[in-house]
């Protein structure tokens, strides 16, 4: 073989084995980025999952809210239902009072008056 052939050949491997060599650190760098990418991805996973864990359970919070708010509703209508029905009857008495002759006599007057406030008070109690 001749000088040139040799030193051409000689420079052909070293070119070879340097491409192999960024080639390899090229691999490394891209191996390492790709674990990195893999340890990010596995982190948002675990983030995602506390995520969807938390919405679940503050879903949940809000399912029994609404509950109690539909429950307190129905209580609330009862009560102004019940509260109507209260004042109409008050109202009734008020007006058979107002139409009742008053005794003349200051003390009878009193425990006459006193009388008609306790049956009056009776429906709201």
């Amino acid at each position: 073989m001749t000088k040139i052939k040799a030193l051409v050949l000689g420079g052909l491997v070293l070119t070879i084995i340097s491409v192999i060599g960024v080639q390899h650190l090229r691999l490394g760098i891209a191996q390492n980025r790709a674990d990195t990418a893999e340890a990010a991805l596995a982190s948002c996973n675990r983030d995602r999952m506390t995520l969807v864990e938390s919405i679940k359970d503050q879903n949940a919070a809000i399912a029994e809210m609404k509950a109690q708010a539909d429950a307190q509703a129905e209580r609330l209508a009862v009560a102004a239902q019940d509260a109507a029905e209260a004042r109409r009857d008050a109202e009734v008495r008020v007006r058979r009072i107002m139409a009742e002759e008053v005794p003349q006599e200051c003390a009878a007057a009193v425990r006459w008056g006193a009388e008609q406030g306790a049956k009056l008070a009776e429906r709201w109690m």
